[in-house]
């Protein structure tokens, strides 16, 4: 094969990857596109670079190639720019640390066959945060944790 081919076969996906999420529907496999951006910008990058440095761009498809590439790259970094360092922050960094005004979360996304319930309740013990958030618990790991978490804390949501 080609290697004009494979890099075009390359940049293809790049696009179809990008594209892919824009179909609006609620589908496991196709809404897993939504999160790799990072990734794609990346791939599209190498891809618009490989295509610029070994062939001379001299058709009309070769350029509207280029152009799809190029407009998947910028909507890829449009979607990852927000959460770097060259966007402005929606909230400064305080001036001063204040231990009276910082609180403490801890969070635990637990399986609800695990049957180890006694480690996150040490672990809780252990950071002592001022709010704690199990997700996707069940009747039997409130039934483990409510008596600590009763006693330990004045607001319990279930």
């Amino acid at each position: 094969m080609k290697l004009k081919t494979v890099l075009f076969l390359f940049g293809s996906l790049t696009i179809l990857l990008t594209l892919i999420p824009l179909i609006a529907v609620d589908y496991w496999w196709i809404r897993m596109f939504d999160f790799p951006h990072m990734q794609l910008t990346v791939l599209t990058l190498l891809a618009i670079i490989a295509y610029l440095f070994c062939f001379d761009i001299k058709w009309a498809k070769d350029y509207l190639f280029m152009v799809m590439m190029l407009a998947c790259f910028g909507f890829q970094l449009k979607k990852i720019i927000p959460y770097t360092a060259l966007y402005r922050y929606d909230l400064l960094p305080a001036e001063k640390q204040e231990p009276k005004r910082q609180i403490s979360l801890f969070t635990a996304n637990v399986l609800q066959s695990n049957s180890k319930k006694h480690m996150v309740l040490e672990d809780i013990k252990k950071q002592n945060p001022d709010v704690v958030l199990l997700c996707e618990t069940d009747k039997k790991w409130l039934k483990a944790v409510n008596p600590y978490m009763a006693k330990n804390y004045t607001y319990i949501h279930e």
